[in-house]
């Protein structure tokens, strides 16, 4: 009897890490593909509104003042996209010329390897914390960043 208590426990046991490796993997792989269609869907809209809409001029300075009220109009229209918290139009020489978070606009940071390859032209994504410098969005657990490169004029 003794013996068959321990294969059922041993059993249950190895059932149960099975279980939890499984779920982790079915969870992780959810994650994954979930992240590329909200990638891609989302880089397919802002390529498609943005590529006519803006001319290289518009990303080499800040878009502020009323002489840059119609670039401002489309960059607003490009951050109405369900669930975003904030969205940041950075240049090619990592200047904010604008975001959702008006306080960020004109401030230059260090490109990180996300905005890197995004400025050369590939779709890139990261989760991070909300904590970082820029987001104020406590309430939520984990963000996720989509870099998406603007490219101008007709694809073609």
């Amino acid at each position: 009897m003794n013996l068959i208590r321990r294969f059922s426990i041993m059993c249950a046991a190895v059932m149960a890490v099975l279980a939890l490796v499984l779920g982790f993997l079915v969870t992780r792989t959810y994650e994954i593909n979930a992240i590329e269609k909200a990638k891609g869907d989302l880089a397919r809209i802002i390529q498609d509104q943005a590529g006519h809409a803006f001319s290289p001029s518009d990303f080499s300075e800040p878009v502020e003042g009323p002489e840059k009220k119609n670039i401002r109009e489309h960059f607003i229209e490009l951050s109405k996209i369900p669930d975003s918290l904030l969205t940041i139009v950075f240049s090619p020489e990592g200047i904010v010329v604008w975001s959702t978070g008006e306080d960020l606009i004109g401030k230059r940071y260090e490109a990180d390897n996300e905005l890197k390859e995004a400025l050369t032209g590939r779709v890139t994504t990261k989760i991070t914390a909300p904590y970082k410098e820029g987001h104020g969005f406590k309430e939520v657990k984990e963000i996720l960043e989509i870099y998406i490169p603007i490219r101008l004029g007709d694809p073609a």
